[in-house]
């Protein structure tokens, strides 16, 4: 009897409903003090229980007599009733599935603290690239990523490196911004470190000593792309810089007052 009162609450019966149902079945007609008692529930509850019941179509009821009569209808009758408001629930709650539409991937941000804290997480940004890595970055911090860098590129990974500092670098698509670093070292009182994984996360960071080093981690689109914006103008200046030569580039500058606003200008 449990296993068939478990298989009517499966099919939408609360366990009140479930016994009442079954007593029913033994006896019946009764009225409700009877099936109170047969059933187990507490008579407080079972008129309201079988009010439900005959709501549902699962009993009838003979309220031309007091105390009223109940009766459950044809156990074949009781099937295709359950049977079809099982079926009835199971697509209503399909088409409201089909209608939740996916939360939008997180964008989350977090702020790093510390030297070791920002090549750490650098360090991890790498590892994570399945495409592309953008890279601009100075030569003591390239040191500290180079292993990251080559085991990237092992991958399959398209690494390209905007570098800047005195030093040699071998990296297919690296691009040595040595002229370029001391105006911007002079400019923002520090070396910036900005290093793209894909589209999906970059980390920002402003490298001053140990302790005052801070930088971003971001997965937020927007900020991802500005910053591989970023780099890739770098590549590109410093590609057409080397093209019109030093010497032209640096005339140009002290003639062209927005130019020479933005080289002198945090």
């Amino acid at each position: 009897m449990d296993s068939t009162r478990a298989g009517l609450q499966k099919l939408g019966l609360s366990p009140y409903e479930s016994k009442a149902v079954l007593a029913l079945l033994k006896k019946h007609p009764a009225n409700g003090y009877q099936v109170g008692k047969i059933a187990g529930i507490p008579i407080s509850k079972v008129y309201d229980v079988l009010g439900r019941l005959k709501n549902k179509g699962v009993v009838t009821a003979d309220e031309s007599i007091t105390p009223a009569l109940y009766y459950p209808v044809p156990v074949d009758a009781l099937i295709a009733r359950l049977k079809s408001g099982y079926d009835a629930t199971i697509r209503e709650l399909e088409n409201e599935l089909r209608l939740i539409a996916p939360i939008p991937e997180l964008d989350l941000s977090w702020n790093l603290m510390g030297y070791q804290a920002v090549i750490q997480r650098a360090a991890g940004v790498l590892k994570s690239a399945s495409k592309t890595a953008m890279l601009s970055v100075w030569q003591k911090e390239y040191g500290k990523l180079r292993l990251e860098i080559r085991a990237a590129e092992k991958r399959g990974v398209r690494v390209v490196l905007s570098l800047f500092g005195a030093g040699r670098v071998q990296d297919r698509f690296a691009i040595r911004m040595s002229s370029c670093g001391e105006t911007s070292r002079k400019r923002l009182q520090a070396r910036l470190m900005v290093i793209a994984a894909d589209s999906r996360e970059v980390v920002i960071s402003r490298v001053v000593d140990a302790a005052e080093t801070v930088g971003i981690v971001t997965s937020t689109p927007q900020i991802v792309l500005i910053a591989k914006e970023y780099i890739r103008h770098d590549v590109w200046s410093r590609i057409l810089i080397d093209e019109m030569g030093e010497e032209k580039f640096n005339e140009l500058c002290e003639k062209h007052e927005l130019l020479s606003f933005l080289i002198k200008n945090e």
